[in-house]
């Protein structure tokens, strides 16, 4: 990633949710964006105040947020996503670049909400929130190599992303998406059997979990 993109980043976070936060915190901590070139725009007051206590400012509306950033990251429930994009539809140009987290919503809906701006769209789990995500991304018809390097760059401060077609992030969704709430299955049946053979219960959580994780960083 070349230095001066990311000196000329300047990222804004459309809602300001743990998942935003994650990342947010996640580019300060790595260094690819510091906090302080970072913006944040929430209804939510207390989200608010969390996003100034990292260092980084709040905006009071959208399109403000537009006006101070070029890599804006859409981190709003989906259902409000429409209004939201097409709401900021004005202030967006060729020069903004789009970064969708928001489930289930593709890619031309997003380019027809949003105008001119360049779109990827990328499907994070829930291990963003320890920074060890596991992420799928796709690039929209005028997202160029450059935003896959920078995207690639910023989410691997938060783990791991692959690009893959659009039409495959169905599948990711179904291995990374879904992927933790077997696992945390598959650790409580493993401490059901530790507590059926006399452990405590927190003993054998903490047994399981332990044996999940480790086998997973031994793992090719």
């Amino acid at each position: 990633m070349a230095a001066d993109m990311l000196a000329n980043t300047r990222v804004g976070f459309i809602g300001a949710g743990q998942m935003a936060e994650a990342i947010a915190r996640g580019l300060d901590k790595a260094g690819v964006v510091p906090a302080n070139k970072m913006c944040a725009s929430d209804v939510n007051v207390g989200r608010m105040k969390v996003f100034e206590s990292l260092g980084t400012s709040v905006c009071s509306s959208n399109t403000k947020l537009a006006e101070t950033s070029n890599v804006l990251i859409l981190a709003v429930k989906p259902q409000v996503a429409e209004k939201v994009v097409t709401d900021m539809k004005p202030s967006l140009s060729k020069d903004h670049l789009l970064v969708s987290i928001a489930a289930g919503i593709p890619i031309s809906k997003l380019q027809d909400w949003a105008g001119e701006a360049r779109i990827v769209r990328v499907m994070p789990n829930v291990a963003c929130m320890v920074g060890e995500t596991a992420a799928g991304m796709s690039l929209g018809k005028t997202a160029t190599p450059a935003d896959s390097d920078l995207v690639t760059t910023m989410f691997e401060s938060v783990g791991k992303i692959h690009v893959v077609d659009e039409k495959l992030l169905n599948a990711v969704t179904g291995v990374s998406g879904s992927g933790p709430a077997y696992i945390f299955m598959a650790i409580e049946a493993l401490a059901d059997g530790g507590v059926a053979a006399g452990l405590t219960r927190d003993v054998a959580m903490s047994l399981a979990a332990q044996t999940v994780g480790c086998s997973c960083l031994s793992s090719p």
